[in-house]
């Protein structure tokens, strides 16, 4: 038996017409850097990388070009593609490039000949995992010179919190999270460590590392945890005696979901929703929305959408203030969507919705009867794609729509 998972990721930030910068393969909230290790994360468990596209706003402009490879431990690999002139969608590169545990990645843009701004870009890639039914999770702290205790994420790039909730993973589905792995640009020192614990719900789990002394790595693959759906997880980062300045902070961790071919897209954000007009997210962990939807989207492939967890940090206000939550492709609403009315502050929504090659997608918040309250929010998607090859798994078809509040 074999499974996928589809990488679907996208960016506002345009990268630079004419110095090389590189961007975490999961897209997200931050900005390209030309510090390959702000935004570097590591593979967590043996597998293979394929399928690479890229799709840009603009096109370069004529005699100009991007080119766009994903990079392994700080050196390109053949997985890549170019856009050129009036073009702005590339062809997929089948290409295979395999990684161990423990390789940084990431994905580099080179512009040729200063080409026009492209506005926004969206990508997508598949990960083939060694062991089926494995899936990969890898951040950056972005540069963050973490120096106090904090919360950072999972998924993506965003910077350090000292609010936990900024920086949570919202699961989807039930699983176990395991092999967790960090690299930093800078040692501690004598007699100092920095130490990162995996949370869940709030709570201290036994997957931990401490980096001491001279170490600028660590890892725990001895310990695992399992989650159910509407479980959080996040990682709270401490030093003592005044660790050294850490510039660059690079994570991975393996998810295996329970039911083999699932996997997910999970959101956190420390902006708030407008309680006057709709915006919009991406589907990897955003800093900020945005009433801009192209500016939000992400590529992906075909897959099925199966459910979407939602979680605010404070409920709407008053009966009837609410806020819909609605996964959106290159059409417009699909039918997930989870409304969370006053007197709650989650919900869910099961439902199976087609997604289809090129589509970009995207999720949009929009407020009902001008909620008194503004939140943040933290969103997951469960997706699925059915493992092939003997021995498959078989998943139930959800044919009936719900809402439901309250869950956590």
């Amino acid at each position: 038996m074999a499974t996928v998972q589809r990488i679907f990721a996208g960016t506002a930030d345009n990268p630079s017409p004419t110095t090389t910068q590189y961007y975490n393969i999961f897209g997200g909230g931050t900005l390209w850097s030309a510090a390959e290790c702000d935004v570097a994360g590591i593979v967590s468990t043996p597998g293979t990388f394929k399928n690479l596209k890229v799709i840009l706003g603009a096109e370069p402009g004529s005699g100009n070009s991007y080119a766009f490879t994903i990079r392994k431990n700080g050196a390109a690999t053949n997985l890549s593609v170019t856009i050129s002139g009036t073009d702005t969608e590339s062809t997929t590169d089948t290409d295979e490039v395999s990684f161990a545990a423990g390789d940084l990645i990431s994905i580099e843009s080179v512009p040729t000949s200063s080409p026009d701004a492209c506005l926004r870009l969206y990508w997508t890639l598949d990960f083939v995992p060694t062991t089926s039914g494995e899936t990969i999770f890898n951040s950056s702290s972005d540069g963050a010179n973490v120096v106090t205790e904090r919360y950072v994420p999972l998924i993506s790039c965003s910077p350090s919190d000292a609010t936990e909730f900024y920086n949570t993973m919202y699961c989807p589905t039930a699983g176990t999270f395991k092999n967790f792995y960090i690299k930093i640009n800078a040692a501690p020192g004598a007699s100092k460590t920095r130490t990162y614990t995996v949370y869940k719900n709030g709570s201290p789990t036994t997957i931990t590392i401490t980096i001491a002394n001279s170490e600028t790595s660590g890892s725990d693959t001895a310990h695992s945890f399992t989650v159910a759906a509407g479980d959080r997880v996040t990682v709270y980062h401490t030093i003592a005696s005044t660790a050294a300045t850490a510039i660059c902070q690079n994570y991975g961790i393996c998810f295996v979901p329970s039911n083999a071919g699932e996997f997910f897209t999970a959101t956190s954000s420390d902006d708030v929703t407008s309680k006057l007009t709709t915006e919009y997210c991406p589907l990897i962990c955003s800093e900020t929305t945005y009433d801009i939807e192209a500016e939000q989207r992400c590529l992906a492939m075909s897959a099925t959408a199966k459910k979407m967890y939602v979680n605010l940090s404070a409920d709407p206000g008053t009966n009837p203030d609410a806020y819909t939550f609605t996964l959106r492709n290159t059409s417009g609403d699909t039918s997930l969507a989870v409304t969370i009315v006053a007197d709650n502050t989650s919900g869910s929504d099961t439902h199976d919705v087609t997604i289809n090659d090129n589509d970009l997608l995207s999720l949009s918040i929009a407020p009902i009867s001008s909620p008194a309250t503004a939140v943040s929010f933290q969103s997951a998607i469960l997706f699925y794609i059915a493992p092939t090859g003997g021995g498959g798994v078989t998943i139930p078809v959800f044919v009936h729509h719900y809402t439901q509040q309250g869950v956590m």
